[in-house]
This record gives structure tokens, C-alpha cells and sequence, in this order.
């Protein structure tokens, strides 16, 4: 079932039509896939930017911190001065940090402190008012001194939780007076989310170790890993997510931005889903169509002449091929076997009425012409191409099998010139050439002078076939040389065909030099005895048949005959004037 054409072509159909499918849906994926690149790109992009901008305020808080550390000199003994002279500093310092508060939105308040003393001073807006227990939650974390005398807390912005909210503070040490400013993650995180950028997604502000400093609970529930930094994927409760994570640079923070990613079918615009639909539905009308069609024009045809050539191989020669074909090229090949079948037919009448032998051998070669294995495989050569998409080898192998074919409805006629059956030659040639590519070579050299010599048809075939069916018995490519020459006087043809194989063995060369007539099943060179008695038959003693190996290794078969013979030899009747067509003129 397996090794039929049938299966074969529908097999290799339905393979043809997946993966074209399969490659539909790849280059949907990867325009997916560069979408998804494109849209983190420009979230990167915009993460860039919101990075810069933030450090830069960070930045700019800084060095006003300093800058009032600096330029205020009764900041270091604040605590200690008296009610005038505290109030006057205080009010400096309030005038000029209170400026900051209407630049940044997320700077809520700033502290001048001494936890010895536990003095406190705050500047902050109305608006941003820590209320309540948050700010003294925050008050008693900065009194508590928790840094100590850590210098590297110093003038960095880390963030610290107060009564369960995180902040990022950023402290400058004066003697014993500390001035800080104080920044909500929770007002960042919303100025980031009404950003468009964000929009499609969630946003979550970590410290290094990638505890969430806001949002804890989304950030559980979905399960992403704050730590890490770059770009992932990971699976959430509700489908697939991709991350981005990018850290800021003056705070021991960074933003992750999570947005969910749509599975397959939802990401597809409304034209890739029409397009993809279309192009499922019309792969499952094709494939059906395609194998009506094949089996049509292909597989029923070649059936019947699968089935016509074994009926004629059962000796059933009146059977007849009554389909007109699926193609042009099958119909001029069923014409071809009819009118052989035919021929066949008439040339076994004449061989019963007449009785004659040379008769029998032209009828035993038009046979050896029909075996049904070269056909065959011809045909399978061509039709095993048919789904690779080979047309160049098909119609190669199709050109010279016709060709072939149409040489034997001329093969009755006894003699044609020597350049039609070389073209014959050629055309059997060139199809096991194809058959056996580099495993096959072979030569053709033909004196210009003997084209035009009358040659008996279908002389060479049986010498070429011993060539290729025994040539192959050795390692490596097969070599066949067919060559034609006049003798000296010009009045003989010499034609020699050889081939690179293991030679003839003395039992088979024994037989042949004794000229014993065997069957087909005791001997594989019967064609060879066919051909040396057909030259006996045609020309008598003027011909000359001798078979032998060649020292460097391989057989060869060289005969002559005259060039022009007696129009009467043995009485077989010679035709004259014969054209380029091998049929006879008027």
C-alpha cells in the first residue's frame, strides 16, 4: 500500500499543504514575536526616559540639600539656639526647601533633626500632609536614629518603611543635625501609572533585593519575581506575562513593568484572522481537489497502462488501451502502445503464417522492448517527480520516451539508417541516465560518414542492455561506449559497444563463440545470440560478430556487416531509400 503512486502522491500532498500551513502559522508567530519586540522596545524606551527624569530630580534634591547645608550656617547648633534666633533659621530654611515642594509632586516633606535631643523640624505642603499615625510612625523612625554613624547612608536616597508605607529618604549629616528630604513610592508609583505607557499594564517599584515597596499584594498574587532585572516572561493567574526592569541610578531602587501577553488567537488583528481562516479553509478544499485531480489526470491513466503493459506481458496482445489520458504527453504515450500492441499483434500473425525466424526475433526484440519493469520504472521515475516539482526531469523523461516509443512502431520495417538508431540508443540512454544519475555515463561516437548506412533496427538495443543490466555488478559508475567508423575501403561498418564492468565469464563466452541457441532462463546474454543470428540471417557470412573482455577490465562486442548489401540476403528483403524517419519513400 505503502509503495503505491496513489499513496505516495497523497501522501506527499497532504505534507505540501501542512507545512504551507505550518509556515503560515510561523510567520504569524514571528510578526507576533517582532510586535511584542517592538512594543518592549518602546516601553524600555519610555522607562529610559521616566529613569532619567527621576534621577535627575533625586539630583537636583540633592545638592539643594547641600546647598542649604552649606549656606545656612546656624543649621549645626539649631537645637540649641535661642527661640529668635531658631526661628529665623528655620524660616530660612523653610524658604528655601518649600520651593521644591511645588516642583516635585512625590517629595512630601523635609526634616532638620537632632535624635539626641529629639528635636524635629518639618516642611511640608498641605496637600501632602502626612497624617496622623503615618507621620509618627515616620517621625519616631528618623528620632530613632536607625543609621547610627553609617556614613554610607549618608546622601544616598534608601528607601525605609514607616507604618507599613515606603518611602526614599536621603539624609545630610551637620555636626549632629541631620537635614533629609522625604519621597512617597506610592505617589511615584501612581505618577508612573497614569503615564500611556504604563497603561496596558502594571507597575511595581522594588528595592535590591525585590521586596515590593507598594502594591505588595498584586505583586504576590501575581507572582513575579522583583529581584531580577532586564526583560522575561513568566506565567501569571490570569495567562502569560512579559517584564521589564530597569534600575534608577541615584537610589538602590528599580521599576518593573509587567504587561500581560494575549495568547495566540487574540493577538491576531481582524485581518490576520480572515487571512489565517482563509488560508485553513482553502488548504482543506485544495487537498481534496488536488487528489481528484491527480488521480484524474495521473493515477487512473497510469493504472491502465500499468495494467495494459501487464496484459501485454501475459502474451494477451489484442488488449488496447481505450482511455484517452489524463495529459497530452499520456494520450501521445497510450496512442504510442496501442500502435506497438498492434504491431506486435501483426507481427506474431506473420510469424505464425509464415513461420519465418527472422520474423520471431524482430517480434522476440518488439517484446523485449515492452518489459514491463523499464516502462515501470520510467514511469515511476516520472511520476515519484511529479510531487518533488522536477518539471525540468519530467518533461526530460517524457521527451525521450516518447521518442522511444515512437522508434518501435517503425521497428517492422527491417533496415533504417544508422543515425535513427542511435538516436534510439540515446533516448533508452538518457532515460536510465536519469534513472541512475551519476551512477550511469556514456559516449556516443558516430562517424559523420555512417549516418546515413542502413542499419537492421533495433540491432544495439540488446549489446546496450547487456551493458547497463551487467555493468552494474561492480563498485562504482557504469561507462558505456557505443562507436561507429568505416573500414579503410569504406565498404564495411564497424560497431563496437563496451562498458566498464566485470566482462563476460568464460562459460558465457564459451557459449557464445559455439553459437548455442539457450532460453532465457539458463542465459542472461540470449540477447546477445539474438543479435549475432540476426546479422546471419540479414548478411550471411559477410558479417562479423565477436564478443570479449578488455584487459584494463569490462566487455566489449564488436561487429561489421556491409555497408550497402544485396538487396535479396537469405531471403530477407532490404529496404532502399529510406528518409531521416527511418520510413520508407514511395
Amino acid at each position: 500500500m505503502r509503495r503505491t503512486i496513489g499513496f505516495q502522491v497523497t501522501t506527499a500532498t497532504g505534507l505540501c499543504m501542512a507545512i504551507l500551513l505550518l509556515l503560515l502559522v510561523a510567520e504569524t508567530l514571528y510578526a507576533i514575536d517582532r510586535a511584542n519586540d517592538s512594543a518592549d522596545w518602546a516601553t524600555q524606551e519610555a522607562m529610559t526616559l521616566n529613569i532619567g527624569d527621576f534621577d535627575a530630580q533625586l539630583e537636583a534634591i540633592s545638592n539643594q540639600l547641600m546647598l542649604t547645608g552649606t549656606t545656612v550656617p546656624q543649621l549645626s547648633t539649631l537645637p540649641i539656639l535661642g527661640n529668635n534666633a531658631r526661628f529665623f533659621a528655620e524660616q530660612d530654611i523653610f524658604n528655601r526647601l518649600y520651593s521644591l515642594l511645588g516642583l516635585y509632586d512625590d517629595v512630601v516633606a523635609f526634616f532638620v533633626f537632632e535624635p539626641q535631643s529629639e528635636y524635629l523640624f518639618e516642611i511640608h505642603s498641605f496637600e501632602r500632609y502626612i497624617a496622623g499615625k503615618r507621620q509618627a510612625a515616620l517621625q519616631t523612625f528618623l528620632l530613632a536614629n536607625p543609621y547610627g554613624d553609617d556614613i554610607a547612608f549618608l546622601g544616598t536616597w534608601t528607601p525605609v518603611q514607616a507604618d507599613g508605607e515606603w518611602y526614599l529618604l536621603c539624609l545630610y549629616r551637620y555636626n549632629r543635625v541631620y537635614l533629609s528630604a522625604c519621597i512617597s513610592v506610592e505617589i511615584l508609583a501612581e505618577g508612573l501609572r497614569e503615564q500611556r505607557f504604563y497603561e496596558d499594564g502594571l507597575i511595581f517599584l522594588a528595592d535590591s533585593a525585590g521586596t515590593p515597596l507598594h502594591a505588595t499584594e498584586e505583586a504576590e498574587a501575581l507572582g513575579i519575581n522583583l529581584s531580577r532585572t532586564g526583560s522575561w516572561s513568566f506565567s501569571g493567574p490570569n495567562g502569560s506575562y512579559r517584564a521589564l526592569a530597569k534600575s534608577f541610578g541615584n537610589s538602590n531602587i528599580h521599576i518593573v513593568y509587567a504587561r500581560p501577553v494575549a495568547g495566540f488567537w487574540h493577538s491576531l488583528d481582524t485581518f490576520q484572522r480572515v487571512w489565517l481562516i482563509a488560508a485553513v479553509l482553502s488548504v482543506l478544499i485544495l487537498i481534496p481537489w488536488t487528489l481528484s485531480v491527480l488521480r484524474r489526470v495521473v493515477l487512473l491513466p497510469l493504472r491502465e497502462l500499468s495494467v495494459a503493459i501487464a496484459r501485454i506481458g501475459s502474451r494477451s496482445l489484442d488488449y488496447r488501451i481505450t482511455s484517452g489520458g489524463g495529459s497530452a504527453e499520456l494520450q501521445e504515450i497510450f496512442s504510442a502502445f496501442n500502435q506497438m500492441s498492434t504491431q506486435i499483434e501483426r507481427l506474431q500473425e506473420e510469424l505464425r503464417e509464415k513461420g519465418r525466424e527472422e520474423q520471431r526475433l524482430m517480434i522476440a526484440n518488439l517484446q523485449h522492448q515492452m518489459r514491463p519493469h523499464f516502462i515501470v520504472n520510467t514511469l515511476n521515475l516520472i511520476y515519484n517527480n511529479t510531487y518533488t516539482g522536477n518539471d525540468e526531469l519530467i518533461r526530460k523523461v517524457i521527451e525521450h520516451l516518447t521518442s522511444y516509443l515512437r522508434y518501435t512502431l517503425h521497428s517492422d520495417r527491417a533496415i533504417v539508417p544508422l543515425h535513427r538508431e542511435i538516436s534510439y540508443i540515446r533516448d533508452y540512454l538518457e532515460i536510465q541516465r536519469c534513472y541512475y544519475q551519476d551512477m550511469l555515463f556514456y559516449s556516443l561516437d558516430v562517424d559523420p560518414a555512417c549516418e546515413e548506412i542502413p542499419t537492421p533496427c533495433l540491432l544495439l538495443t540488446p549489446l546496450v542492455e547487456n551493458c547497463i543490466k551487467h555493468g552494474f555488478h561492480r563498485q562504482g559508475p557504469t561507462q558505456v561506449d557505443v562507436s561507429c567508423t568505416l573500414s579503410p575501403g569504406g565498404n564495411r561498418l564497424w560497431i563496437s559497444v563496451r562498458d566498464n564492468g566485470e566482462g563476460f565469464s568464460e562459460e558465457a563466452l564459451k557459449k557464445i563463440e559455439q553459437e548455442e541457441s539457450v532460453s532465457q532462463r539458463e542465459s542472461l546474454h540470449i540477447g546477445l545470440w539474438n543479435v549475432r543470428r540476426r546479422l546471419e540471417l540479414i548478411y550471411g557470412e559477410q558479417a562479423t560478430f565477436r564478443a570479449g573482455n578488455l584487459p584494463e577490465g569490462g566487455a566489449e562486442v564488436t561487429l561489421s556487416f556491409p555497408c550497402r548489401p544485396d538487396s535479396s540476403i537469405n531471403g530477407t528483403k532490404l529496404a532502399r531509400g529510406l528518409d531521416r524517419e527511418g520510413i520508407q519513400r514511395p
